[in-house]
């Protein structure tokens, strides 16, 4: 996991076998923490080298585990970031609905950063999933509980454009003007606000009261190679990881599917990594 990620995911394959081939070794509990570290493992190995079908029967194994409650909530959190950095929306729809039939269990069984980042991952997917009242709810659910919190200014500031994006997409048009103002307070009260979220808010706030739709597309194409530049740089390259703002914008330009293009996003970067 030091940098090697593909013979880190062989590894932790391998290990897992042995505890499948092996179930007694689960009685005892240095065994089940052992094996519960290398799912753990998979889960990030397996969607930074693109095994994507591995992460339901991750789920699965770690729900099989008796160990506490905490624990099986911290896992899935991991396992919906995982479907997220993919982009395996429609195959991340079971866990979805399980989590939020279930938000009495998490809350009481996870702090408010990790609280935070469940539901940030549950609005992003349900965006991918194109559910964009049930991800405004989850947003919403963030920004409107001081007990959720992060030390991360940047998931705050992506919070934020995300709900600024819900309200685009939902045409909740009456609304975006009030709160195109208050997030420009907010982003403008912090010294080093991303250039990634000044874009795409400078983006929303030309085309708000637009109805040209040729000027759209024309401020939709320009941002989009705006935030490609400023993908390059190091500094903004978190931004990205939360939410793909290029993608959004290609599925608008291109009249595509937003959870489409973001696979073929991380498809091309596997096949990047691997050539490099």
């Amino acid at each position: 996991m030091s940098g090697n990620t593909d013979q880190a995911f062989e590894n932790d394959l391998k290990l897992t076998k042995i505890f499948t081939d092996n179930p007694k070794m689960l009685d005892l509990q240095i065994w089940r923490e052992r094996y519960l570290s290398a799912l753990s493992r998979l889960i990030t190995s397996s969607s930074l080298v693109g095994k994507n079908d591995m992460l339901p029967f991750l789920s699965d194994e770690i729900k099989k585990l008796d160990i506490s409650d905490k624990r099986k909530a911290f896992a899935d959190i991991n396992i919906l970031d995982a479907y997220m950095q993919v982009g395996e929306f429609e195959n991340s729809s079971p866990l979805v609905k399980q989590v939020e039939t279930n938000t009495d269990f998490y809350h009481r069984n996870l702090g408010p950063a990790n609280r935070t980042a469940l539901y940030f991952n549950l609005a992003v997917l349900n965006f991918g999933l194109e559910n964009y009242s049930r991800s405004l709810h989850w947003i919403n659910t963030i920004i409107n509980n001081p007990d959720n919190h992060s030390e991360n200014m940047g998931i705050h500031f992506t919070i934020r454009i995300l709900r600024l994006i819900l309200y685009y997409e939902l045409q909740y048009f009456d609304l975006l003007e009030y709160e195109l103002r208050s997030t420009y307070r907010y982003i403008i009260k912090e010294k080093n606000p991303y250039k990634f979220d000044q874009a795409v808010f400078a983006f929303i706030r030309r085309t708000v009261s637009v109805y040209d739709r040729a000027k759209i597309r024309k401020a939709m194409e320009q941002t989009r190679n705006e935030l490609t530049k400023i993908s390059k740089i190091k500094a903004e390259e978190q931004t990205l990881s939360y939410f793909d703002f290029i993608s959004w914008l290609s599925s608008k330009i291109e009249n595509k599917k937003f959870s489409g293009l973001v696979k073929e996003r991380v498809q091309l970067r596997f096949k990047e990594e691997k050539a490099a």
